[in-house]
């Protein structure tokens, strides 16, 4: 079978905003697919990032994280925790107009299991300070996702930049 990705939301922030949400996810896809290229004014070259689903703000959360940068390589975990973080976009040290790459991948979004998540991301700036990892994550529910709510660093206050962009897609088999 072909498999075919169907844009749901688009969302292009034209001033700074602390999240960037989808809301009333349609229930007729396979999985979901969120594409951002986002920058935040987190003061590092790095601007960390968030998510959760369906407004949940209950330690329901687990994640696992590896990433490698110019000078370390680590990865960083939690469980029962409040939301899926530590992925990156590029922060407010890194050079102007650059904007770092995140797919995040869920696959099942409406079954009846628990929730996972694999997220992709890259920093650049330059050739230096550059940050590349990957995350798993899990969101400990049986509820299907309606919602997705991104913050850009541990939903604190920084904030999503203005030509930040966000893609929603659905995807099927058929």
């Amino acid at each position: 079978m072909a498999t075919t990705y169907k844009l749901i939301q688009q969302v292009t922030v034209s001033s700074a905003t602390t999240t960037i949400s989808f809301n009333n996810i349609p229930q007729t896809y396979t999985d979901l697919c969120v594409l951002i290229s986002g920058r935040s004014d987190h003061g590092a070259h790095y601007g960390g990032g968030t998510l959760r689903f369906n407004g949940d703000l209950g330690n329901n959360y687990s994640f696992k994280r590896m990433y490698g940068d110019t000078a370390t390589v680590g990865s960083t975990g939690g469980s029962s925790v409040s939301a899926i973080t530590d992925w990156d976009v590029n922060g407010g040290t890194t050079t102007a107009n650059v904007f770092g790459n995140v797919q995040i991948y869920i696959p099942n979004y409406r079954n009846n299991n628990f929730k996972s998540c694999s997220i992709d991301y890259g920093v650049e700036n330059d050739s230096s300070n550059g940050i590349n990892g990957l995350l798993a994550g899990l969101w400990s529910s049986t509820s299907a996702i309606t919602s997705i709510t991104l913050y850009p660093f541990t939903y604190s206050a920084f904030f999503f930049q203005p030509n930040t962009t966000a893609y929603l897609y659905g995807i099927s088999n058929s």
